[in-house]
C-alpha cells in the first residue's frame, strides 16, 4: 500500500504536458509565390568578424523561365538577411527563355558554386554554366562551358 501511494504521490509530482504556443506563420507562407520552387540553405560564408550561411532561391517561372537567386544569411532567431543576389544572366528578363532544374549546390573554397545545363528557348540548344558565388555578398562569376 506504501509503495503504491508513492507511486501516485511521484506521478502528481511530474510536471503535466505543456502546450506549445500555436505558430501562425499562414499568412507569410501563403504570400510566398507559387513559382518558387525551392528554397534551400548551402555552404558557408566568413569576411572578417560576421559569418553566416547561404540561401538559394530557385523559381520556375513564366512560361519555361527558371531563375535563380542566392541570399547571404546570419544565423540568429530569426535569422537576419544580409543581401540577395538576383543572377542577372537567367533574371534579367523574360526574352531570356533559360529553363533548367533545379540546380545542386556545391561549398567551395570560395563560397560555394553551381554546374548548370539550361535549354535555351531561343536556339533550342543546351547551355552550360559554371557559376562561383563567393564570401563577399553579392559578388559572383559566371561562364558558359564549352563540351
Amino acid at each position: 500500500m506504501k509503495r503504491r501511494c508513492a507511486t501516485w504521490l511521484a506521478l502528481l509530482l511530474l510536471p503535466w504536458p505543456a502546450w506549445a504556443a500555436l505558430i501562425d506563420l499562414n499568412d507569410r507562407i501563403e504570400s510566398i509565390p507559387p513559382y518558387i520552387s525551392e528554397v534551400y540553405r548551402c555552404g558557408h560564408w566568413q569576411e572578417g568578424e560576421r559569418e553566416g550561411y547561404f540561401r538559394v532561391l530557385y523559381a520556375e517561372f513564366y512560361y519555361g523561365n527558371s531563375l535563380l537567386y542566392v541570399q547571404w544569411m546570419e544565423p540568429g532567431s530569426p535569422p537576419v538577411l544580409l543581401h540577395t543576389l538576383s543572377i542577372p544572366e537567367f533574371n534579367a528578363d523574360d526574352h531570356i527563355e533559360l529553363s533548367f532544374e533545379k540546380p545542386r549546390c556545391v561549398e567551395s573554397a570560395q563560397g560555394i558554386r553551381f554546374f548548370i545545363e539550361a535549354q535555351s528557348g531561343h536556339d533550342e540548344a543546351l547551355h552550360r554554366f559554371d557559376i562561383q558565388i563567393f564570401r563577399e555578398p553579392g559578388q559572383y562569376r559566371i561562364r558558359e562551358v564549352t563540351p
